[in-house]
């Protein structure tokens, strides 16, 4: 076997368009309520809570990472040999963004604390009196019309 010291060009260029890849988890520009608030705006105030609107923080997506951040460098490694294998970076890339998206809506779906202000579950009884449906019990956290579970989404750029 002939050693050599010549780069192999086309896993130099991989590794190029790789690095050049973003993975994006979340809501994006075209998230919007029907009154056009952005569901990231919600799903930050979820998040952080806030002192102005007298809610808690539920600290869905910082548990995701927490609870997952192993396993997604696991997955993230399999990928990036499946591409030096031949699979394409946007297909690797967006099924690790499958993979965090469910996560991310996993740790939604597990909030279950703090509880709902006694205001917050009233104000979902009303509606609900007036035929509004939710998605989750009136007492749920993160989950009224289910909205913001529903459009959490990935992106390749």
């Amino acid at each position: 076997m002939k050693i050599t010291n010549k780069p192999n060009t086309a896993l130099i260029e991989t590794l190029k368009t790789l690095n050049k890849k973003k993975l994006n988890v979340g809501w994006f520009e075209s998230s919007k309520y029907e009154d056009g608030m952005p569901v990231a705006q919600v799903a930050i105030m979820n998040e952080f809570g806030s002192v102005a609107k007298n809610k808690p923080p539920r600290p869905f997506m910082r548990n995701a990472i927490s609870d997952n951040e192993n396993r997604w460098s696991k997955t993230a490694n399999q990928v990036s040999k499946n591409i030096l294998k031949g699979q394409s970076i946007e297909t690797g890339l967006n099924l690790l963004g499958v993979v965090v998206e469910s996560d991310v809506k996993k740790s939604i779906v597990d909030i279950t604390s703090p509880a709902l202000a006694q205001s917050t579950i009233n104000a979902r009884k009303s509606r609900v009196a007036k035929g509004r449906k939710i998605q989750a019990t009136i007492e749920k956290p993160l989950i009224d019309t289910g909205y913001m579970l529903a459009t959490v989404t990935s992106e390749v750029k």
